[in-house]
């Protein structure tokens, strides 16, 4: 069965995540781009993944109300970010409420996820612009887990992934919070590999910035 054509499937993964027989797994496309994959003989015809699916399902979309050009008055933390560190401020604010963040990290070896963030120390990890795909397997769950004992959580990603989360939870929870990037598509991790010396991406790293393409080795990093 497919869930949609590979041309519509941005790799939101949330067909995943709704799947009550977990018989969706993940592969990935001739760039290298993760595609969602069902083991038919397992599968049950329940029709969740179908109807979860952005690009399957009319998605709203709203004209701004405002437009609003901000930044973050504290110089030093600003410079941490990428783009004024307005992310940043929203985040801690749900932090500081006792609410959890999910956004993107780099994680050893050479990859690429949303995680869950319940700490200010934790958010660094967000920080800074990545362009490649996520992997957002496992983080609808970890969401509607939140959002089942009351906590207020804030997504940030691609606005495919915006349209993921919305879908999965059907804009009915009024503890969840989105903040979706302005994208014009993204390369695969497997591209970003292909254009680095063969050498360098096999090593562990800890930290990677694309606007001044920082690589620094690992100690020890954990999730």
């Amino acid at each position: 069965m497919n869930i949609s054509t590979i041309s519509n499937c941005s790799g939101c993964m949330a067909c995943i995540d709704k799947c009550p027989k977990q018989c969706i797994t993940v592969t990935k496309g001739k760039l290298g781009h993760l595609f969602p994959l069902v083991t038919e003989n397992q599968c049950v015809d329940c029709g969740l993944c179908l109807k979860t699916c952005p690009a399957n399902n009319h998605s709203h979309f709203l004209q701004p109300l405002s437009v609003w050009a901000t930044w973050r008055k504290d110089e030093n933390k600003r410079i941490e970010s990428s783009s004024g560190g307005l992310a940043s401020v929203l985040s801690e604010v749900i932090i500081k409420t006792n609410g959890t963040v999910y956004g993107c990290a780099f994680a050893p070896l050479f990859t690429f996820k949303h995680i869950r963030c319940t700490s200010l120390e934790q958010l660094q990890l967000l920080k800074g612009s990545k362009y490649v795909q996520s992997d957002m397997r496992g983080v609808y769950t970890e969401i509607a887990q939140d959002l089942k004992v009351n906590k207020q959580v804030l997504f940030i990603g691609t606005p495919c992934q915006v349209a993921g989360v919305k879908h999965f939870f059907e804009n009915k929870d009024e503890n969840l919070y989105t903040i979706d990037l302005i994208c014009h598509g993204v390369p695969s991790v497997n591209m970003l590999k292909e254009s680095l010396p063969n050498t360098i991406w096999k090593h562990d790293f800890d930290k990677v910035e694309f606007r001044r393409f920082l690589i620094a080795r690992c100690t020890k990093t954990s999730f």
